[in-house]
């Protein structure tokens, strides 16, 4: 929907009006369509992560700091899902259970009192 925004934008060559916040959820939105999302449409995007199991409420990108262009790693935070919301603990494992270190690949592990509790 946010590259169709974009496409419509561009062919009128004009900025959408009306706009405060547009919330992209389920993981990041790629960084190059991001980035041009930014530059066509204007600083109001959010992004947010969830699973089904925990219904958009993992993590934040919030339009603070995707508007941020100052911020240290910004194109990286940008790709990213955000930060932890503060009623979660979040950790990525491997095949064997064990947290990984930051930029690991493995399993989102999720837990708090917004998640289900089992099937």
């Amino acid at each position: 929907m946010v590259r169709r925004l974009v496409e419509v934008a561009k062919a009128a060559d004009q900025k959408p009006t009306g706009l405060a916040t547009i919330v992209d959820g389920v993981g990041p939105m790629y960084l190059a369509d991001l980035k041009e999302a930014l530059a066509v449409v204007g600083p109001c995007f959010s992004q947010i992560y969830g699973q089904g199991e925990s219904p958009m409420t993992i993590t934040v990108l919030p339009k603070a700091i995707i508007n941020d262009t100052a911020r240290t790693l910004y194109h990286e935070r940008l790709a990213s899902v955000g930060v932890a919301q503060s009623m979660v603990q979040v950790a990525v494992h491997d095949a064997q259970g064990r947290e990984l270190p930051p930029g690991e690949r493995g399993e989102v592990c999720v837990r708090g009192d917004v998640v289900m509790t089992g099937y």
